[in-house]
């Protein structure tokens, strides 16, 4: 999901605020969803398939399809996400404030590499047809078989070329299978239709629209959505 869809609570200048779910029951269905959208993987390096053919992907490697990569984030990162903050249509939309110093952007992304908070993973994005760091996926707020999922993809020319469709997919399926997640939550802006049109494709319901925020310069509705695991068995 491109824009501040689920990424602004984790943004430079806001660092928490909302994106998941709960809930419990059978991932059967979450899984053939995942093989579906994610299973033309070309090399295996981080997910192990048991006899099951259920995806265990390990910590520190890669998620590797087609189409993308997800991995773990370093600091190498860093010039990327600065370009980013430096881009006024990414800032915009994601709720980022503009002209951040270096150093600013520098300590914020150390933060997530070096000490993530206990409830929280970041995995970088990058997509095969390119090289380096293209945008991240979160799960924040990880509690009671809940998270909060972000998603913002730092390449605005990537923007709805269904780059963060996929890397919703497997990282809701690393939250299922690794964690035991049952639910989701997710956030966007009433504006933003590219994200809305990617959790409703992904099976999310709207629960509420509740807060206003600036998203493209004007003051915009925010959409609170929910995916319960269990509804999709």
């Amino acid at each position: 999901m491109s824009g501040r869809g689920t990424s602004g609570k984790h943004s430079p200048n806001t660092f928490n605020r909302l994106t998941a779910a709960s809930g419990s029951g059978s991932y059967t269905k979450f899984k053939v969803l995942f093989q579906r959208e994610c299973g033309n993987v070309i090399r295996i390096s981080a997910i192990i398939y048991t006899k099951a053919n259920q995806p265990k992907i390990l910590k520190g490697r890669s998620i590797i399809t087609t189409s993308i990569i997800l991995r773990m984030i370093t600091m190498k990162d860093c010039n990327s996400v600065l370009s980013w903050s430096k881009n006024d249509i990414f800032c915009s939309a994601n709720g980022w404030v503009k002209n951040r110093s270096s150093e600013e952007i520098y300590n914020w992304w150390a933060r997530y590499v070096n000490t993530p908070p206990d409830d929280f993973i970041r995995m970088g994005i990058e997509a095969n047809a390119n090289k380096g760091l293209i945008g991240y996926v979160d799960l924040a707020c990880i509690k009671d078989k809940t998270a909060e999922l972000g998603i913002a993809i730092g390449e605005t020319t990537l923007w709805g070329k269904g780059i963060g469709y996929q890397a919703a997919i497997c990282m809701m399926s690393y939250g299922s299978i690794n964690l035991g997640i049952t639910t989701y939550y997710a956030e966007t802006h009433e504006s933003n239709t590219r994200s809305r049109r990617m959790l409703e494709k992904i099976g999310y319901k709207e629960i509420s629209r509740n807060g206003m925020e600036e998203y493209l310069g004007k003051n915009d509705q925010l959409i609170q959505y929910e995916y319960n695991v269990k509804e999709k068995i």
